[in-house]
């Protein structure tokens, strides 16, 4: 009876451990969806593409296996329904089906260089794609999702230009509103467009670039929000996130200089930029005249507008340094 005993104890013992339960790593795994860029057309082989760097530089720091990739990337789709390049290759509905199916811990979404070239409109891409990320977090709420801004490209027509810095407009802006995180691949390649040998795709470097942003971002693991978001424009205009409106003049953008803002909120925001710009506030913002004390000393200009109850800041230029904005409410006010 004793050694019946312990033969099933041992058994048991046997098994448990040839599982592999004690001790035992949960692998995660993190999805890729985009198009060509994804796939690793321009890596010089396909271990060198950012997704599958990402992944090793994850694990490498790990020292142990913590993430498996899962790449569905299809080369020349995009995040609308289009017949290109082929039946079912694009649009989001057919990409949300392969992250149903695999259920993913972390889904990287690459996408929007395909739909400027093929012709899709801002509003029709800027649909498609909040659409994906609201179904797979109302599917997956488990799932953390990483929306990437679009890589540069070298187009004849600066129209296309235009476009992607639209399109990555609102991109950062449905990361805020739904509450991802934001990996700023197109801030990370500024003025590197010799990185795209073929004018669209990044080479060895450039996919080692994307990787670590990309790895940045998933260790920050910083989940966006209206009231606490990332704001970068590569060309002058005025643009309107989140409740805010950004004014950014030629002169500030000139030879290519970014516009960032980071921390974006009730207390202020960081900023770098080449020259001025203006910031108008959400209304019903501010119940009080604010202050704005920048670190490096300089002096911000701000007009409250008590009907609207928000402000409007007129900021001087970092030299593009980052300089962090921190607003209070003035005394006696």
């Amino acid at each position: 009876m004793k050694l019946s005993f312990f033969s099933s104890l041992l058994a048991a013992a046997a098994s448990f451990f040839a599982a592999g339960t004690l001790g035992a790593v949960e692998t995660k795994t993190i999805m890729f969806v985009g198009d060509s860029i994804s796939v690793g057309v321009g890596a010089s082989h396909p271990g060198k593409r950012y997704s599958t760097l990402a992944v090793d530089m994850l694990n490498k720091a790990a020292g142990k296996t913590l993430y498996k990739e899962v790449n569905v990337a299809i080369s020349g789709s995009t995040m609308t329904d289009q017949p290109w390049p082929s039946k079912h290759a694009s649009g989001y509905p057919y990409r949300l089906k392969n992250v149903l199916k695999v259920k993913p811990d972390i889904l990287v979404i690459q996408h929007g260089v395909n739909d400027n070239g093929v012709g899709c409109s801002l509003p029709e891409f800027s649909m498609a794609y909040r659409r994906f990320v609201q179904e797979v977090k109302a599917k997956l709420p488990q799932t953390a999702i990483v929306c990437m801004t679009a890589c540069p490209s070298k187009y004849e027509d600066p129209g296309y230009d235009i476009w992607l810095n639209s399109a990555n407009v609102a991109i950062q802006e449905i990361a805020a509103c739904e509450e991802t995180m934001l990996a700023q691949v197109n801030l990370a390649l500024r003025n590197r467009l010799e990185l795209f040998p073929d004018c669209y795709h990044p080479n060895d470097e450039g996919c080692r670039i994307i990787a670590e942003t990309l790895v940045a971002t998933i260790r920050e693991n910083r989940r966006l929000s209206r009231n606490n978001f990332d704001f970068v424009a590569q060309r002058p205009g005025t643009y309107r996130l989140c409740g805010y409106i950004f004014q950014i003049p030629e002169a500030t953008a000139a030879n290519n200089s970014y516009t960032c803002f980071y921390n974006v909120g009730k207390k202020g925001w960081s900023y770098s930029s080449n020259g001025p710009v203006k910031v108008t506030s959400p209304y019903k913002y501010y119940f009080s005249p604010m202050k704005c004390e920048l670190e490096n000393g300089a002096k911000a200009q701000f007009t409250y507008r008590k009907y609207f109850k928000n402000g409007i800041w007129q900021l001087p230029g970092t030299g593009n340094k980052l300089i962090k904005a921190t607003l209070t409410a003035e005394k006696g006010k």
